[in-house]
């Protein structure tokens, strides 16, 4: 995961969003920060003043047809990899991400064409190769 604050306003509009899944307060202790090329990430774990949070599913199933994996999640979450870590983040969390499945879904819109609506398409997939 990254590490990135949020004020309480953003917190509730992430509550609101992540339907399906509960918001979970992990200590830092448990946190350990892979790549930090700015020292930011090390920095919030070490200030006691922080409170980090993590969403966990209610339900947790392994993708099926009727429910894939979306590559616009994996947008998401890559284009954040690569944005905090670079290609290094990126890959460290393809890598250690399990339950990959054959049923995934190509939801973007314009998939022949996603330089129009995914703006780090070339970076995921190449990561995701």
């Amino acid at each position: 995961g990254i590490i990135f604050r949020v004020g309480s306003d953003a917190l509730s509009r992430f509550d609101a969003r992540e339907v399906g899944y509960e918001r979970v307060e992990v200590s830092a202790a448990a946190l350990r920060v892979l790549v930090d090329p700015d020292g930011v990430a090390t920095d919030a774990l070490q200030d006691t003043g922080n409170c980090f949070w993590t969403y966990v599913p209610r339900e947790c199933h392994s993708a099926t047809e009727e429910c894939p994996i979306c590559q616009t999640y994996l947008d998401v979450c890559l284009a954040g990899c690569l944005e905090r870590g670079g290609r290094e983040l990126a890959s460290e969390w393809v890598r250690t991400t399990s339950e990959w499945s054959h049923f995934w879904l190509n939801d973007a819109p314009m998939s022949r064409r996603p330089w129009l609506h995914r703006p780090r398409y070339a970076e995921v997939d190449s990561v995701l190769r």
